[in-house]
C-alpha cells in the first residue's frame, strides 16, 4: 500500500547506513532559485522559472524541494512541444507545470531512499506545489520518480545541491502532471 510521503522526516535522519553515493554539495547561502540559476545544466528550467515569476517564489523562505530537470532532458521534449510550453500567454499553464517539479520541504537523496526503502510495497508518493503525486521507487539502486502519467526520471545523485531553502536534485526526464 502507498502511503503520502509527507516531509517531517527528522527520524530518518538517525539512520546511519544507506546505499547511495551521492556527491551532496552544500550551498548554505544560497536559495534554490539561485542555485537553478547558477547552474550549468539548467538555463532553460531557469528561463520557464524567470517567465513565470516561480524563481521569486523559490527565492522565499521555503524549504522547497526542487526535481529539476536538466538541459538534457528538456531536450528529449520536441522542440514544437518546448516552444509551445514556453509561449508568451501560457505562463498559467507552465507554472502549473513548474509546480509539479516542486516538493513543499527539504527532502534530500537519503531521505527519499531511506523512506522507500521503509515502505512495504518499496514506494513512497511525493506531493507537488501544483497538487499532483509522484512515485518514489528504488530501480538498481538509484531513485526514479514516476509521474502521473507513467513517465519516470531518474535523480542524479551527483547533482543534489542543498541550499539556504531547500534541495536541488537534478533529474534525467521532464516529469508532466496529468
Amino acid at each position: 500500500m502507498k502511503k503520502l510521503f509527507t516531509i517531517s522526516l527528522g527520524a530518518i535522519l538517525t539512520f546511519t547506513t544507506l546505499a547511495v553515493t551521492a556527491q551532496t554539495a552544500t550551498q548554505d547561502s544560497k536559495t534554490v532559485a539561485t542555485l537553478t540559476s547558477e547552474s550549468k545544466n539548467h538555463s532553460t528550467l531557469e528561463t520557464a522559472l524567470k517567465s513565470t515569476t516561480l524563481d521569486k517564489t523559490l527565492g522565499e523562505d521555503g524549504p522547497y524541494t526542487i526535481l529539476a530537470p536538466t538541459d538534457a532532458a528538456f531536450n528529449k521534449i520536441s522542440k514544437d512541444s518546448l516552444t509551445n510550453m514556453m509561449q508568451v500567454g501560457k505562463e498559467k499553464e507552465l507554472k502549473s507545470v513548474l509546480n509539479y517539479f516542486v516538493i513543499k520541504g527539504n527532502v534530500d537523496i537519503y531521505q527519499l531512499m531511506q523512506a522507500v526503502k521503509d515502505d512495504e510495497d518499496g514506494q513512497v508518493e511525493l506531493q507537488t506545489l501544483n497538487g499532483g503525486t509522484i512515485i518514489v521507487s528504488i530501480e538498481k539502486d538509484q531513485i526514479k520518480l514516476t509521474d502521473e502519467r507513467g513517465v519516470s526520471a531518474l535523480i542524479d545523485p551527483k547533482q543534489e545541491v542543498k541550499g539556504s531553502n531547500g534541495v536541488l536534485l537534478s533529474i534525467d526526464t521532464v516529469l508532466m502532471p496529468k
